[in-house]
């Protein structure tokens, strides 16, 4: 159960990445971790969610909840 989760937060992740244009090699770089160091941690059998995905999605999701209040 708890993989499954890690999975779906690795696809969400994926998913923000390309609606922002960001490839993988982009955010390798970004992060300085190798390109095959960073493929490893976001393989879709990864069992440990890295910590940087946990801090991205809590960013995109704080910054995307103000922007919507703002707008309201």
């Amino acid at each position: 159960m708890v993989n499954m989760d890690v999975q779906l937060q690795l696809v969400r992740y994926k998913n923000i990445l390309s609606k922002m244009g960001i490839t993988g090699k982009d955010m390798s770089q970004r992060l300085g971790l190798g390109y095959s160091s960073y493929r490893r941690a976001t393989m879709n059998s990864a069992k440990v969610l890295p910590r940087w995905v946990i801090s991205f999605l809590y960013v995109h999701d704080e910054f995307s909840e103000k922007k919507s209040t703002a707008s309201q």
